[in-house]
Formats: C-alpha cells, structure tokens, sequence
C-alpha cells in the first residue's frame, strides 16, 4: 500500500514540477539535494519529509498546493490550471524593462548637466542653479 502512496506522490511532485516549469534537476539545485534523490521521489521510490515537501512547494511558488500534493484532493486534482504567476511574472519583468530605462535617462541627463555645470565654471558663466527662473 505504501508504494502505491509514493508512485502517487510521485506523480503529483512530477506535475507540479512540469506546471511550474521546473526540472528535476534545477530542483535538486535548489533544495541542495542530488538528482538522483528527486528521481527517487518522482518515480515513488521514496517519500520525502513534510519538511522536504514543503520546500518544493516554495520552489514551485505554489505553497497552497500542499493538500493536493499530500492527497490527490483539492484544486489540482480536477485538472491543472495555468496560474497568473507567470503573467505577473510578465508584467514584472516589464516594469523591471522600463525602470531601467528610466533610470538609463536619468543617468544620462545628470550627465548632461554635471557638463554644462563644469562648462558653466569654466566660461565664467553662472552655473545652471544659480540661475532665477521666472
């Protein structure tokens, strides 16, 4: 009975591990464990410990998974549903994208202004802060 619960558990670490884009291997990397420990898991060889299961679901970013990976029963269990997190993975890299550019041209117009204030000094002209604005 028991290995027939880590075939199973087996095959939902594999699931998870395929919806969340991940491979055995970079999972192994992560959890500091050899590859051929999460084989031994995938394939339901062996279970690994509550605390181990809890790690790959904060791997996969899927932590309120952990009842369907303990039992087969909860959201997953009626066919896996592509999650948000990879389009606000998306927009984040986006908004990543565009700050850097911003800060790119900020970089670009202190630039600009450190030369006309050194340019300012040098014509004996009034540097750019001193000026009035009216």
């Amino acid at each position: 009975m028991k290995d027939s619960q880590d075939k199973k558990l087996g095959e939902r670490i594999r699931r998870l591990l395929e919806e969340s884009d991940i491979s055995q291997r970079e999972l192994a990397r992560r959890l500091n464990v050899g590859p051929n420990q999460v084989s031994r898991w995938v394939l339901g060889n062996v279970s690994p410990s509550y605390a181990v299961l809890n790690s790959i679901l904060k791997v996969c970013r899927k932590p309120q998974m952990g009842q369907w990976l303990l039992t087969g029963k909860d959201s997953m269990s009626h066919g896996i549903k592509p999650t948000p997190e990879k389009e606000e993975d998306a927009m984040l890299k986006d908004d990543l994208l565009i700050a850097q550019k911003k800060i790119i041209s900020l970089q670009d117009e202190i630039i600009c202004l450190k030369d006309l204030l050194l340019k300012g000094e040098r014509g004996k002209r009034k540097p750019l802060v001193e000026q009035k604005v009216k």
